[in-house]
């Protein structure tokens, strides 16, 4: 199993977004491969975040692109009956953002998975427990909001997934 999943996204007047987050594991965590049940690419509009007079320079250039009920599946084979962190990572450095500010990914989760959110050069927990099966299934449903002047080419979302083995 490999990452599939690479979510596209296109702002209005055809500026194009691919947001390439390859994030290495920390000291203690590898990369956790995972599946996901939607096509190999799945491609995202944003929306303006706000519309209407007297809006702050922020809420002017806040773009917001939604996936709803996105399923990955994890591999967790090599970990059954370890108790374990699975993390969401996003690297410093986005291809295609300028600095380290104007991107936040929010989720939602069902099931034994946590909702959260992270920024670039931060991960943010997912699933704490006891692996009893091959594989992991979740479903997502995130929220990425986008400062548009950070924008300085095209951006493309690879979800980065690290696991932590926490005890036996």
């Amino acid at each position: 199993m490999t990452a599939i999943s690479r979510i596209s996204l296109t702002v209005p007047f055809c500026v194009s977004l691919l947001l390439a987050m390859m994030a290495a594991p920390s000291a203690n965590a590898e990369a956790l491969r995972y599946k996901s049940a939607k096509a190999s690419e799945v491609l995202l509009t944003p929306r303006w975040a706000f519309d209407g007079d007297g809006l702050s320079a922020e809420q002017l250039n806040t773009l917001v692109a939604e996936l709803k009920a996105a399923e990955l599946r994890f591999d967790v084979s090599r970990h059954i009956k370890s108790r374990v962190h699975i993390y969401l990572a996003m690297p410093t450095l986005v291809k295609g953002l300028r600095g380290t500010s104007g991107l936040r990914v929010e989720w939602l989760a069902r099931g034994q998975f946590q909702a959260g959110s992270v920024s670039p050069g931060t991960r943010a927990l997912v699933f704490a427990g006891l692996v009893t099966s091959a594989e992991l299934v979740g479903q997502f449903d995130f929220t990425l909001t986008i400062d548009a002047r950070s924008l300085q080419g095209p951006l493309g979302f690879d979800p980065a997934f690290e696991i932590e083995v926490i005890g036996k």
